[in-house]
């Protein structure tokens, strides 16, 4: 299946509307700048990551943080930068 620019902006359109984090908050940007500067950190490294390696790695990053915005900020960064590893 091809999909066009238009289908997949009305995807992440639908998915921000039904979602319960508030994806326009100053939280879920701050994670969000947080998560992209740690994701090209290890990017940058240069070392293969796995999925179980990645998910733990958000999780120790994240635990301490008790904002949901922030931390779904955080992981999406993440998976637009290993998005091989990360997407289900």
């Amino acid at each position: 299946m091809k999909l066009t620019k238009q289908q997949i902006v009305d995807v992440i359109e639908e998915v921000i509307s039904e979602s319960k984090i508030n994806f326009g908050s100053p939280a879920w940007s701050k994670g969000y700048a947080a998560g992209i500067k740690a994701s090209k950190a290890l990017f940058l490294k240069g070392e293969k990551q796995s999925t179980k390696g990645l998910r733990a790695y958000i999780e120790k990053a994240t635990e301490n943080q008790p904002d949901p915005s922030w931390r779904s900020g955080y992981e999406f960064a993440f998976q637009l930068r290993f998005s091989a590893q990360l997407s289900t």
